[in-house]
C-alpha cells in the first residue's frame, strides 16, 4: 500500500504507473490470504460453539428434538454467509454474530429447561435454578491496566465478589 501512496502522492507518476497492476495483484493476494484466515477462524469457533451446546443438550433430558433443531439451525445464516463473503470486515463481524447467537442459544435452553421443570416432564422434583449468562465484557473488565502481581490479585478478588454476589442470588453461571 505504502509503495502505491508513494507512485501516486509523485509529482511524476507516470514512469512508475506501469508497476501499479503487479502491486494491486500482491494486495490481492494479501487480502485473500487474509480472508482465508478469517473465515477459517469462523469455522473453527463455530464447531467449537455447536459442540458444546450439543453437549449441553447431552446433559439434560427432555428437550425435543424439534427444539434442539430450530437451536442449531439458528447457526446456519452464519455458515451460509462465511462461505459467501469476499470481505475481511464482514467476517469479522460473522465472529461477533457467533457470540450472540451462542448467548441466545443458552438462554433459550435455560427457558426451555424451566418449561419442562414447571410441567413436570423429567426425573423427580427439579429445583428450577437461574443461570446468569456472563458474556466476555460484562464482568471481566477492568478499570485500569493490570501491571503488577497484586492489581492481578486486586482482579481476581473484585472477580470473585462479583461472581459470588450471584451466587448468593441462588443463579448459576455460565461464562461465554
Amino acid at each position: 500500500m505504502g509503495e502505491i501512496e508513494g507512485i501516486l502522492a509523485s509529482d511524476k507518476p507516470y514512469s512508475r504507473i506501469k508497476e501499479l497492476p503487479q502491486l494491486e495483484s500482491e494486495i490481492d493476494v494479501s487480502l485473500q490470504s487474509a480472508l482465508s484466515g478469517l473465515k477459517q477462524e469462523v469455522q473453527s469457533k463455530l464447531e467449537s460453539v455447536k459442540r458444546d451446546i450439543e453437549k449441553e443438550f447431552a446433559n439434560h433430558e427432555g428437550d425435543k428434538d424439534e427444539f434442539k433443531q430450530s437451536v442449531m439451525n439458528s447457526f446456519d445464516d452464519v455458515e451460509k454467509n462465511t462461505i459467501a463473503a469476499d470481505d475481511c470486515v464482514f467476517v469479522k463481524f460473522l465472529i461477533s454474530r457467533i457470540d450472540e447467537l451462542n448467548g441466545r442459544a443458552y438462554e433459550s435452553i435455560e427457558q426451555d429447561k424451566q418449561k419442562i421443570r414447571e410441567a413436570g416432564v423429567g426425573e423427580g422434583e427439579i429445583k428450577a435454578v437461574p443461570v446468569e449468562i456472563l458474556r466476555g465484557s460484562s464482568v471481566f473488565k477492568t478499570k485500569k491496566n493490570l501491571e503488577t502481581e497484586e492489581d492481578i490479585d486486586e482482579y481476581i478478588e473484585n472477580l470473585g465478589a462479583a461472581m459470588k454476589a450471584i451466587l448468593k442470588e441462588e443463579k448459576k453461571i455460565r461464562v461465554l
